[in-house]
């Protein structure tokens, strides 16, 4: 999960939780929460990608 929040936190998009709901799920599921606070109208860049996955 981290390189995933490093490239989120590279593009000023604060992670606000990260955190799991089961304990014997496989795969392991994470639920990430963010707030950008973008102004869309403005701000239309993309989070370069890809975001890695592993």
């Amino acid at each position: 999960m981290n390189p995933v929040i490093r490239v989120l936190q590279s593009q000023e998009i604060a992670v606000t939780s990260l955190h799991n709901h089961f304990l014997d799920d496989e795969p392991r599921l994470f639920f990430l929460h963010f707030c950008a606070g973008l102004d869309v109208t403005k701000s239309r860049r993309p989070v370069p990608g890809p975001i890695p996955t592993r």
